[in-house]
């Protein structure tokens, strides 16, 4: 039995970040009004299964711990005017729409996390890539892609009790905790390597070469 790792082409992530300055980043940062590296995005379809809401009360609760917290909002869909109801009373939140991925790439490189408390994919893939360590939570509709995703090695899985002051509380507790986000970012790095495209593609013909061959 061969086992295929599902991931994506992230090549033109990885390029379009190896080429991004820190002028570039600064430029980007002022152009939001942000003077602070305490920054966390958000990037995905706004509906149900993401948790939407239970990000934005999380996040109210990381602001009172960290007065210098952003959080950046990518992405669209049908709980679009809970977010910018939220960045129109708090200049700290950013809603910036939907982008394609090149686009949105400047937007993780200024982040410290990547914070995806509901539904997670294949954007494991990209915070591997991008080397934005992802905080989630222990919730029943992830994809497959979660198993990637290793508790404190890669990223972090919030458990029990799960509510959006402990999984902000998770949250406050990193970005006080600059060695710890290193580490996992670092892990993330080395997660790319290993959930590539390239890597998918030769575990699958290493399976069809072996099914060929009639070995099990």
């Amino acid at each position: 039995m061969t086992t295929v790792v599902n991931s994506t082409d992230t090549r033109l992530l990885i390029e379009r970040r190896d080429k991004i300055t820190p002028e570039e980043s600064s430029a980007l940062k002022r152009g939001l009004g942000i003077d602070s590296d305490n920054i966390a995005v958000f990037t995905g379809g706004l509906h149900h299964h993401k948790r939407v809401g239970y990000l934005l009360e999380s996040a109210l609760t990381i602001r009172q711990s960290v007065p210098d917290f952003h959080l950046l909002i990518i992405g669209d869909g049908q709980e679009r005017d809970l977010v910018t109801d939220a960045a129109a009373s708090y200049p700290w939140i950013h809603h910036l729409g939907k982008m394609d991925d090149a686009a949105m790439v400047p937007y993780w490189c200024i982040s410290k996390l990547l914070l995806m408390p509901g539904l997670v994919g294949l954007a494991v893939i990209d915070s591997f890539a991008l080397g934005v360590p992802m905080v989630t939570t222990e919730y029943p509709f992830h994809s497959p892609e979660i198993e990637y995703l290793k508790d404190g090695v890669n990223g972090v899985i919030h458990r029990a009790p799960g509510t959006p002051q402990s999984y902000a509380d998770e949250v406050i507790r990193l970005l006080k905790n600059p060695d710890l986000i290193s580490r996992l970012r670092q892990g993330a790095l080395e997660s790319a390597t290993h959930y590539s495209v390239e890597n998918m593609v030769r575990n699958m013909t290493d399976g069809i070469l072996a099914s060929l061959s009639g070995d099990d």
